[in-house]
Formats: C-alpha cells, structure tokens, sequence
C-alpha cells in the first residue's frame, strides 16, 4: 500500500501569502494606493502563470509585463491617468524597473520587481529578529524605559529615543529592553554606513526600528542630515546612541525623549554592579559587599559592569575583596583596543612604603587615596572626580607615586602617550583626549598624563593661526578635566608651566623634592635589593653626600651595578660595581667633570 505525499501549498496560497506580505510592505514604505495596486499585479504576474497569460499576449514576444499592460489592467478601474501616476511612483520608489536597457518608448519597457522586494515578499529576505527583552539594572532607567515602552504601543511613529551616556553606560542594554517588550527588530546604522549608496527600502521592509549610532565618531553637518532623513523613514520609534558630547538629529514630526543613563551617584553604581554580580555563585551578603565596593571605587556604568561580570562566569567565593578584584581585573581586560589610542595600560605593584620622600608628601600622597576612597560619599555638586598635579625636576619619583596610588587602590593605571594623542591636524587631539577619558572612566582606572605641560601649558597671546588652536586645545582639555569622573594625576617638572586655571581644579598639589643625602642613601638600599646588602653603610652614605642624584637617575644606575656584577659572575655587587655606575650615570646626564672624579676615586 502506498500512500500519496502530503499535498504542497497550491500556488494561490502561495500568491495570497506574498500579496500579503506585499501589502504591508507598501504601507511601510509610503505608497500610494495605486503604486500599491501596481506592485501587486507586477508581482501577481511573477509568481502566477495565470495572471501573467492574462495581462500578456500569448505572441507578444515578451518575458515581462510591460508598462502599457499593466497600464492597461490598472486603467480599467481607476482610468488611464490616475494609472500611470500609481506605476510612476511605483518605479520613483525603486520598487519596479525596466528588465534591461531600453531605449524606445516608455510604455513598451519590459518591468520586474527589485530583488530584495521579492524575496521579502517570498518570506526568503533573511528579517531582523526583535530581541528578548531584559529589566536593565537601574531602577530609575528601568521606570523611564517602561514608560517609553507604553507610549511605543500608542504613538510609536512619533517618537524619537535618545540613549545618551558614556562609554559602558548601557546604552545597547535599554535598545533590547524598549524593542524587546513592544516586539520590533533593529537595523543600526552608523554615520559611515549611512554615507554609502543607501537602501532604499530598510528600514521600511522589514518593519524594523532605525537606529542611528554615531557612537565613538565625530558626525557631521552632513551626516546628521542624512541621519535625519533615514530616522524619519522608521515605520515605528526611531533611536539614537549617543555619547556624552554629542547631539541629537532633529527629525521633523517626531517627538525627542531623552534617557540618561549615566549613573548619577555611587547608589546607582551599587545597583548596577547588584544586578551585574548576580549571576555568580556568591553569597548574597558578599555580592552587596562587593557591589558596595565597586560602587564607590569604580565609575563603571551598568552596561560594562554586566560584561565584566559575565567574564567571571559562576565564580563561588566568599570572600569581598577578591570578587571587587577580579571584577576590577575583567574591568581593564574589557576595555577594547580600538578606543585605546594614546593609552597604554599598566597595573602596577608599588606599596606607598617604596616611596621615599619627605613625610609631608608621603602623607600629602595618602590623603588622595583616601580622598578617592571616600569620594563618592561625599559628592559636592559641580565637582566629581578626584584630579592631583605632581611637580617636581624629572627623576624625583612622581611617576611612581602616580603607580604607588594606583597600587594602594587597586585600580589599573592609564598613562597618556602625548607623542599619540597630540596631533598637528586640528581637532584630531580634543578627539583622541576625549578617548582616553572615556576609556579611564568607563574601567575606573587612575588616568595618568605625564610630562603634561605639553598639554596643559599656558595658555598664550595669539598671534598667529597656530596659537588660536593651541589655546583651544587647553581650553577644551580644561572642561575635560573639570568633568572627568575618575582620578587623574597630572605630572610636571615646573609647575610654573601648567596653566593657573588648572590649579583650581585639583584636589592636591604636591612638590616633589630632590632627595637629601639620608633620603638618598634609602633609594641606594632599596634598588639595589639583596645584591647590595653586602656593602658597608659608610661607603653607601658616602656615594650618597658625593653623588647628588635623584631618585631616578639612583634607580638607573643601581640597574648598572647589578648587571656589572653578573657580568664579572658576582651575585653580589661590589665597590667598584657601585662607583663605576654612578660614573656611567653621570656620563648620561653629560657631566663629564662628575664622572672623571669617581673615576679618579675609583683608582
């Protein structure tokens, strides 16, 4: 016995389907109801042989219907005129075109659909897929999305939503939550994408939400005009993610909801990092410990706080300080080399013990720890961040007092390269600063410019075009800072270089002394480690009051004395190891006269 397939789809489904499809599409994509009735007969005639022998002669020689027989069906009932208005728009639209070139009369030319109309028509044009929508951490985001979710249902055409934040603040997090609960997919563009040829059927076929993201660009006059052609054509709520400088593209008829999802204070941090940290296999008690931590020690927002939480996966552990670590350590790990430009990453381990300096900057030192500790509970308004200016001549330990606060914090240090951040083209410097900001914020880390006079020089009289962008420059860099919402540390060998305005706003300024002779002979001890323990003190305190060196050029040479020694196969180092890298030393820096005595005192 055999048994008969099950019967396909008869091609009047199948047709009835595709109109269907080809309906909704029309209204989506702005026709009229004639250019709606063309479409449908051209595509009728495509997908049914029926249709096509009816509207063709079976001896026309044609392989597609033309104009003067579609004309011809259409004008029968909404005249001749009105017809060929509607198979005009049809084609405007791009919807329809000649098979080939044609260089005859109008009416004659053979039409098929574009492609991509087809086979959306077809049910074969891969579609967005509206994601699934997720509660985002912050209740006071969460309470605003909800509502432009409800006004979506209602009056989804006129609006506009602007999700504005910094980098990490969760921007793409509240995208999913708004389409996910109305049901609506996505097609993003960025201002790049929509400078090219543009489609001129998305985001209209598919029904899809616009979406503009010019994060991380420079947009300009031209690509939020183009931004705000394309948004207007969103056939339901329109979107934008947006950085903290950027604006937003008017589109006429819409109406702009703004959603701010920077956190405001160390509150919202600590729901974030609650939401985020729930997911491992802590205890309650220790998640809210932790996320207590982070909220103050971080200014990471809820978007990048969830990513760094998923890198520690079904971490168990009961213990607060290694989750606020190893979220700290996923934080650094996640900040992506694209936005990394002029930043070069370091995590120190410098105790605040192996700084040797005066008591008062030793102490001056520990209060911004503690100032960046505690600042999030005691927010002033108007000033966020915690900003310290280290001055001193070059080798006397600020840049290792800027590693010695980060290790104290347990943060990541960024260090500014300045040969890759200033640029000679105009604008190109505020952007790769406005980078590095960002990156800093977003990971919470200690953001370091050093040498930075070169950035935050004064600011002079102009005369001539050079010193007008120049100046520029330090006025933007002066907002910049202003509005950091972390910890920087500026370093500079004459503070007399940085620009008043600047002073103001820093929460220390410390003056880096050169080391007298005791301090001196510490540094000697301290980098010469084991191999130096052998020397006696007197020969120690006597390079010490001999040899005026700061506390880098010491470094530098007790590296030499080291390597003299195992070159000569000492473990330890000896006199002679001692005195001939301090003569090196000296040779560096171009005081030959200082070298030839410890040359002579050698012999």
């Amino acid at each position: 016995m055999t048994t008969n397939p099950s019967p396909s789809p008869s091609p009047g489904a199948a047709l009835t389907a595709a109109l269907d499809r080809w309906a909704r599409a029309a209204s989506r994509l702005g026709l009229d109801p004639l250019a709606t009735a063309a479409g449908g007969l051209l595509l009728g005639c495509e997908l049914d042989e029926g249709t096509y022998a009816r509207l063709v002669e079976a001896q026309g020689g044609t392989i597609a219907p033309r104009r003067a027989d579609l004309l011809r069906v259409l004008g029968v009932d909404h005249g001749e005129e009105r017809a060929s208005h509607g198979l005009a728009a049809l084609e405007a639209r791009g919807v329809a075109s000649p098979l080939a070139t044609y260089a005859g009369p109008w009416l004659k030319a053979e039409l098929e659909l574009d492609r991509r109309v087809r086979a959306h028509c077809l049910g074969a044009a891969p579609s967005p897929v509206a994601p699934i929508p997720a509660p985002h951490p912050l209740p006071r985001v969460e309470l605003a999305l909800t509502q432009i979710a409800a006004r979506c249902v209602r009056e989804a055409p006129r609006l506009l939503v602007l999700l504005r934040g910094r980098s990490g603040s969760g921007r793409d997090l509240a995208l999913l939550r708004v389409l996910g609960s109305i049901g609506v997919p996505v097609i993003r563009r960025g201002p790049h994408e929509l400078r090219q040829p543009s489609d001129p059927f998305e985001p209209e076929l598919s029904g899809a939400a616009a979406v503009w993201d010019p994060r991380r660009a420079d947009p300009s006059a031209d690509d939020y005009d183009i931004a705000r052609r394309w948004l207007a054509r969103s056939p339901t709520a329109a979107f934008a993610l947006l950085d903290r400088h950027q604006d937003a593209p008017d589109v006429d008829g819409r109406i702009q909801i703004l959603v701010d999802l920077d956190p405001v204070d160390a509150t919202e941090r600590r729901q974030g990092w609650e939401a985020a940290l729930g997911g491992t296999l802590a205890p309650r008690a220790v998640i809210e410990g932790a996320a207590a931590a982070l909220g103050h020690r971080s200014r990471a927002g809820a978007g990048v706080a969830s990513r760094a939480a998923l890198m520690l996966g079904d971490l168990a552990t009961e213990d607060v300080g290694q989750l606020v670590t190893f979220a700290e350590q996923a934080l650094g790990a996640l900040v992506r080399p694209s936005t990394m430009r002029g930043v070069l990453i370091e995590h120190p381990i410098v105790p605040l013990d192996h700084i040797i300096a005066p008591r008062d900057t030793v102490e001056a030192l520990r209060q911004i720890v503690l100032l960046a500790r505690l600042s999030a509970s005691v927010e002033t308004p108007g000033r966020v961040g915690v900003k310290a200016l280290f001055s001193g001549p070059s080798g006397t330990g600020k840049t290792m007092a800027a590693r010695a606060v980060a290790t104290a914090l347990r943060l990541p240090l960024y260090r500014v390269d300045l040969a890759s951040v200033v640029s000679k083209w105009v604008g190109e410097t505020e952007k790769n600063l406005r980078e590095a900001l960002s990156a800093a914020e977003a990971a919470g880390a200690v953001l370091l410019f050093d040498e930075g006079d070169a950035l935050f020089g004064k600011r002079g009289e102009v005369s001539r075009g050079a010193d007008r962008y120049a100046n520029m420059e330090v006025s933007y860099l002066l907002q910049a800072v202003e509005a950091y919402d972390g910890i920087a540390i500026v370093t500079t060998n004459v503070r007399g270089n940085v620009d008043t305005a600047f002073e103001r706003r820093f929460d220390a300024c410390i003056e880096f002394q050169p080391p007298g002779a005791p301090e001196r002979a510490a540094i000697w001890r301290q980098e010469l480690g084991e191999a130096g323990r052998a020397l006696p003190d007197a020969l120690i305190a006597d390079v010490s009051k001999r040899a005026e060196l700061h506390g880098g050029s010491i470094a530098a040479a007790a590296r030499v004395a080291r390597v003299l020694s195992l070159s000569a196969g000492r473990e330890a180092v000896a006199e002679q190891d001692l005195r001939e890298a301090v003569r090196v030393e000296f040779l560096k820096s171009g005081s030959s006269v200082q070298a030839a005595r410890w040359t002579k005192a050698e012999r």
